[in-house]
């Protein structure tokens, strides 16, 4: 039973991990993979630090880095593909 228990544990933990990939809280709003690039800076104001990866004004490939109020000093990194928001990731923790 106890192994169960784990196992479904383990199970709920690792879909969690999966949603939160999916949106980023900033602001007291959220965004979302699909998002354009102008609601994420509406919603979340300039990054902290932002560069363009490759590509032409078509198929840009641009990385938003933001500092988090809410995730405890983590970074979250906004990939964006021709304009819009197709990977969030937590980076290195900062102090």
């Amino acid at each position: 039973m106890k192994i169960k228990r784990c196992l479904s544990l383990f199970v709920f933990v690792l879909c969690a991990g999966q949603a939160q990939a999916s949106s980023f809280k900033c602001n007291n709003d959220f965004v979302s993979v699909g998002d354009r690039k102008v609601t994420v800076l509406l919603r979340c104001g300039e990054p902290f630090f932002a560069e363009i990866i490759s590509g032409d004004d078509e198929l840009k490939v641009e990385e938003w880095t933001y500092k988090s109020r809410f995730y405890k000093g983590f970074l979250r990194v906004l990939t964006f593909r021709g304009g819009r928001l197709t990977d969030i990731s937590v980076a290195e923790k900062v102090d």
